[in-house]
């Protein structure tokens, strides 16, 4: 299931909602009727059943639909500050993170990067990932427990400064000859990053008064 649909989920959203109201159920029972107590058994009341519904729905979907499980679901990044991963709807960011999925069901990752990190590869230690284990996007078919990390790389930058200017090349400024034309103008800009997407050109994001603005540049060889 899903993480907002699982039962510690559910199960802090109740106490949070009890948490605000709890103070104010003396006055309630002064002026409407009923005790306190009264109350209190009423929120355990409800409890129960989440944890009964809980149970109902695990074993529930087994019995509606074609599939295999439930299994528990280890997510890792490494290194864990690389970004975070999503899986099926739901963006994790805190690592390891424990879930819990069907299998018989396509369940769905996806690395997400932060600039300073490229993917490289997922690991399991149960099952294979379609089309590859060096796709950012995968797609597998849970049949057991099973830990999935995703691992990165650091980008490779090279920073030149100088009074007026930084400029941040990918990946390389040696592994190119320089652009024959940075831009047309520097007057009231400063260059921020120049991110190399392949041999014939790059992107080269502008800070200036308005903000960030990213325009196309080429290499000449």
């Amino acid at each position: 299931m899903e993480y907002r649909f699982q039962l510690s989920e559910l199960i802090t959203e109740l106490d949070s909602v009890v948490a605000i109201i709890d103070p104010e159920m003396n006055q309630q029972a002064i002026r409407w009727g009923g005790t306190y107590s009264e109350w209190q058994a009423n929120v355990q009341q409800l409890r129960d059943f989440i944890n009964l519904r809980c149970d109902a729905l695990t074993t529930g979907f087994i019995d509606c639909y074609p599939l295999t499980g439930p299994y528990s679901l280890v997510v890792n990044s490494n290194p864990s500050t690389a970004g975070p991963v999503k899986v099926n709807s739901i963006m994790i960011d805190q690592f390891p993170w424990t879930g819990t999925y069907y299998g018989g069901i396509d369940t769905r990752f996806k690395a997400m990067p932060d600039p300073a990190f490229s993917f490289d590869h997922w690991t399991s230690d149960h099952h294979t990932f379609f089309p590859g284990s060096n796709s950012d996007s995968v797609i597998t078919d849970l049949t057991a427990n099973d830990t999935v990390t995703a691992y990165y790389n650091t980008s490779s930058i090279h920073t030149i400064r100088t009074s007026s200017i930084s400029v941040t090349i990918y990946p390389n400024i040696f592994s190119e000859s320089f652009y024959n034309r940075l831009f047309t103008s520097l007057r009231n800009t400063r260059i921020n990053e120049i991110a190399n997407t392949g041999r014939q050109g790059c992107l080269i994001n502008i800070h200036d008064r308005s903000g960030y603005d990213t325009r196309p540049a080429h290499f000449e060889r």
